[in-house]
C-alpha cells in the first residue's frame, strides 16, 4: 500500500513539472497557479533484498581503561563463636641441641672490703665470748672442787653430789629430781668408786636408782631397760621380805632394801 502511494505521488509530480513547463513555452506572460498538494500516495512495497556488503576495514582498537585505586580496608568483623577444641597432635621429635654459647668475658672482681670488716667483727666477738666462757668455766670448776671437797665426787662425765640427809626411797628419789638429778645408776667400776668415797666419807649406806617394783625379781633402770652393769654382794638380791630396791654398802657391794628404810641421799648429774 505504501509503495502504490509513492508511485502516484511521483507520477502527479511529474505531469505537474511536464505541464509547467508547456505554458511557460506558449505564453510567457501567464501566471502559473500553484496548485495544493496532493495526498500522500500508499507506502510502496518492499524492495528485493541487496547484495551483502565488502566488510568495512578494521577499526582502531578503543585505548584500555586504567585500573582504579584500591580501596580501603574495611571495620573487621565481629568475632566468631569459639570453635571447639581439637584433639592433641602427635608428639614432635626431638629437635637438635642448639650451639654452645661463647663463654662471656670474666667480671671484674668485687670489693670485699664490706665482708672482711663484718668478718673481723664476727670473729673479734667470738674472741670475746671465748675468753668469757673460759672465765665461767674457772668459776664454775673452782666452786665445784669446793662443794666435792666435802659433799661430792666426780667419776667421767658424772659428778655425784649428797645433801648429807638419810631418806626413804621415794623421798630421795623426789630431792634428786627437784635438784634436776637422778638416784644414783653406776655402770661402771669408776661411778661405783666415786659413790662409795661419799657413803664411806659419811659412814652410811646409799640407795642406788634401781628396782624390781616394774617386774618381780628382776631389776631395771628407771627407763625400764635391763641392767648392763651389777656388783652384787655375795648371795644377793635374795628377795627377803618386800626388798624391791638396792643399797650400796660401804664395802661397794650392791644388796637389796626394803623402799622405807632410810638410806644417805646421793644424787647423780650429768
Amino acid at each position: 500500500m505504501a509503495s502504490l502511494t509513492w508511485v502516484v505521488s511521483f507520477i502527479a509530480v511529474t505531469a505537474i513539472i511536464f505541464f509547467t513547463g508547456t505554458e511557460s513555452d506558449t505564453s510567457l506572460a501567464c501566471s502559473v497557479i500553484q496548485g495544493l498538494p496532493g495526498l500522500n500516495g500508499r507506502d510502496g512495497r518492499d524492495g528485493i533484498n541487496g547484495l551483502k556488503g565488502d566488510p568495512g576495514a578494521q577499526g582502531t582498537p578503543g585505548s584500555s581503561r586504567t585500573p582504579g585505586m584500591r580501596g580501603s580496608i574495611g571495620p573487621p568483623g565481629k568475632e566468631g563463636p569459639k570453635g571447639n577444641v581439637g584433639l592433641n597432635g602427635l608428639p614432635g621429635q626431638k629437635g637438635n641441641s642448639g650451639a654452645q654459647g661463647v663463654e662471656g668475658p670474666k667480671g671484674e672482681k668485687g670489693d670485699n672490703s664490706g665482708q672482711s670488716a663484718t668478718l673481723t667483727n664476727v670473729l673479734n666477738r667470738l674472741s670475746s665470748l671465748e675468753r668469757q666462757m673460759n672465765q665461767l668455766k674457772q668459776s664454775i670448776s673452782s666452786k665445784m672442787k669446793a662443794l666435792l671437797f666435802a659433799r661430792g665426787a666426780t667419776a667421767g662425765e658424772k659428778t655425784f653430789v649428797t645433801s648429807g640427809k638419810e631418806l626413804t626411797y621415794e623421798e630421795s628419789k623426789a630431792m634428786c629430781l627437784k635438784a634436776g638429778g637422778q638416784l644414783p645408776l653406776p655402770r661402771n667400776s669408776e661411778e661405783t668408786k666415786a659413790i662409795l668415797d661419799i657413803a664411806q666419807y659419811y659412814n652410811l649406806h646409799v640407795y642406788l636408782g634401781i628396782t624390781d617394783i616394774q617386774t618381780e625379781g628382776v631389776f631395771r633402770y628407771p627407763d625400764g631397760k635391763t641392767l648392763t652393769y651389777s656388783n652384787w654382794n655375795t648371795n644377793e638380791p635374795n628377795q627377803d621380805g618386800d626388798e624391791d630396791c638396792v643399797e650400796m654398802l660401804l664395802s661397794g657391794k650392791w644388796n637389796d632394801r626394803a623402799c622405807k628404810d632410810k638410806r644417805l641421799n646421793i644424787c647423780e648429774f650429768s
